[in-house]
C-alpha cells in the first residue's frame, strides 16, 4: 500500500486578478465598492482608468486582465 500526503498540492482558487475599474460614478457608495474590491485577496487593484477604452488598452497591452465598470447613477439607482 503507497500512502501519498498532498495537504497544499491543489488549489484551484484564483487570487491576484489584476483589475482596472472604472468609476463612471464617483459617489460614496461606488468609492466604496471599490475599497472593498481593493482590499480583496481575490483581485489586485492595479489603475482606476478615466474611460472604459482605456481600461481596455491596459488589457491589451497586459497590465490588466480584467476591466470592471460603475455606471453612472449607482447610488441613485440603488435608493429606488
Amino acid at each position: 500500500m503507497i500512502m501519498l500526503l498532498m495537504p497544499w498540492a491543489v488549489n484551484l482558487e484564483i487570487k491576484n486578478i489584476q483589475l482596472n475599474i472604472v468609476d463612471n460614478d464617483h459617489s460614496a457608495i461606488s468609492q466604496r465598492l471599490v475599497n472593498k474590491i481593493a482590499a480583496s485577496t481575490y483581485f489586485r487593484l492595479v489603475e482606476v482608468p478615466v474611460s472604459y477604452e482605456e481600461g481596455l488598452r491596459n488589457i491589451e497591452i497586459g497590465t490588466a486582465d480584467i476591466v470592471m465598470e460603475i455606471p453612472r447613477h449607482l447610488e441613485t439607482g440603488l435608493d429606488e
